[in-house]
């Protein structure tokens, strides 16, 4: 996602192993020539040292969400609440299906979400994108009380498919209580029953903010630990990673990658590229 001279790229570097390193140097060789700035986002522990070998600026962004769905049995007391929600769910009429299309009426539930929120679009770089494109490999999961749609969950194919990112997630305001997260809980049962090894609840931003690193953006971590004691209207990342805990997955650091580094006019480029300013 590119916003005037910013470069934003979500999902670290698509490549193979071999080739990561030379497209990196040339996508930084490209954006020193355009005299624009690049942010790779999501980038894991294990791939530092190849960012930190191109000299970008590395800072803390938040903690991906993995649930180990190969070694999960959804047993014990970490997991009483999610069997409440299902079982409360379950007796209030819903049921879930799989979709085939992205219909008009999910289209509203979309919307009306953004709007109790005060956006007008997705945040791009925390959630997915709806869009008007057919589903191509992306599956949808729709809880529903009788002909009503009450929630829906769209997934993301991951490592060719031996594991599935839950994209975005969206639900009515008037849904039953414990729609979001029963629908989340019999997605991600689905996948284990098809013998997916994991499932990525996505990116908690602002999670796990704690010491420095060394040469990263003391401004970025200091908006962000700020961001994650507050919360906003605008997005919750306290409570996103509250929610996201009750899978109990397990979390671990992600970094955005930025050169030549961050500064005020970057932070201003990501927050209206994300909507925050209009």
């Amino acid at each position: 996602m590119r916003f005037g001279r910013h470069l934003f790229v979500v999902g670290g570097l698509m490549a193979a192993d071999a080739d990561r390193a030379q497209l990196l140097r040339e996508l930084l060789a490209k954006a020193r020539a355009e005299r624009s700035s690049v942010a790779i986002f999501n980038v894991g522990p294990a791939d530092l040292p190849l960012f930190d070998a191109q000299g970008m600026q590395l800072t803390k962004f938040g903690e991906d969400a993995t649930v180990p769905l190969a070694r999960r049995t959804w047993e014990g007391a970490r997991f009483t609440w999610l069997r409440r929600q299902a079982s409360f769910c379950r007796r209030h009429g819903l049921t879930v299906r799989e979709g085939a299309e992205l219909s008009d009426e999910l289209r509203a539930v979309s919307a009306a979400h953004l709007r109790r929120r005060g956006q007008d679009r997705e945040a791009s770089i925390f959630e997915g994108h709806y869009g008007a494109a057919p589903l191509g490999r992306r599956r949808l999961l729709v809880a529903e009380r009788g002909a009503r749609v009450e929630a829906f969950v769209l997934l993301n194919p991951l490592l060719g498919g031996k594991s599935w990112a839950v994209e975005m997630y969206r639900h009515r305001s008037d849904a039953v209580r414990g729609a979001m997260p029963f629908l989340i809980f019999e997605a991600l049962q689905a996948l284990q029953r098809e013998g997916v090894a994991s499932a990525s609840l996505c990116l908690a931003p602002a999670a796990g903010i704690g010491e420095p690193r060394a040469g990263d953006s003391a401004l970025l971590r200091r908006g962000l630990q700020a961001w994650g004691r507050l919360g906003s209207a605008y997005f919750d990342a306290r409570g996103l990673h509250h929610f996201k805990g009750r899978f109990r997955p397990d979390f671990t650091a992600s970094y955005v990658a930025v050169a030549p580094k961050v500064g005020v006019r970057w932070l201003a480029a990501f927050m209206r590229a994300n909507g925050v300013l209009g």
